[in-house]
C-alpha cells in the first residue's frame, strides 16, 4: 500500500481551489465587462431559489460565477482541514488527529452558527 503525502495532497487541493476561484472570477468579470452591467457588492438582490441560481448560470450573468468563485475560495481550506483528519486518522497520528478533528469541529459549529442563528456583525 503506497503511502499517501500529506504535503503533496494538501498542495493539489489549495492549487485546485485557487485555479477554481481564478476561473470562476475571470469568468464572472469578463461577462460582467461585456454585458456593461452596473454591478454592487450592495446589491440585496438574490437568488430566490436554486433553480434561479441556475438560470441566471444559462443566462451568462455575471454574479453566479463570482459566488461560486467565492464559494469555492472558502471551501478550500475547510477541504483542506477535513482532508488532514482523515490523512491523521489514516496514518494513526492520534496526537494531530484529535488536534485538526477539534478544528474541524470548530469550523462545523462556526458555519452551523452562521446559517441557522443568522449572527449578524455590525
Amino acid at each position: 500500500m503506497e503511502k499517501v503525502n500529506l504535503n503533496k495532497t494538501v498542495s493539489r487541493i489549495l492549487a485546485v481551489g485557487i485555479y477554481s476561484t481564478i476561473f470562476f472570477y475571470v469568468i464572472g468579470i469578463i461577462l460582467l465587462l461585456i454585458k456593461h452591467e452596473k454591478f454592487s457588492v450592495f446589491n440585496q438582490s438574490t437568488f430566490k431559489n436554486l433553480s434561479d441560481f441556475f438560470q441566471s448560470i444559462y443566462k451568462l450573468e455575471p454574479e453566479p460565477f463570482l459566488y461560486i468563485g467565492t464559494i469555492v475560495l472558502i471551501l478550500t481550506p475547510i477541504l483542506r482541514v477535513f482532508i488532514s483528519v482523515f490523512f491523521f486518522y489514516k496514518n494513526h497520528d492520534k496526537k494531530f488527529f484529535y488536534i485538526t478533528l477539534i478544528v474541524a469541529a470548530i469550523l462545523v459549529i462556526s458555519i452551523l452558527m452562521g446559517m441557522f442563528l443568522s449572527i449578524k456583525l455590525g
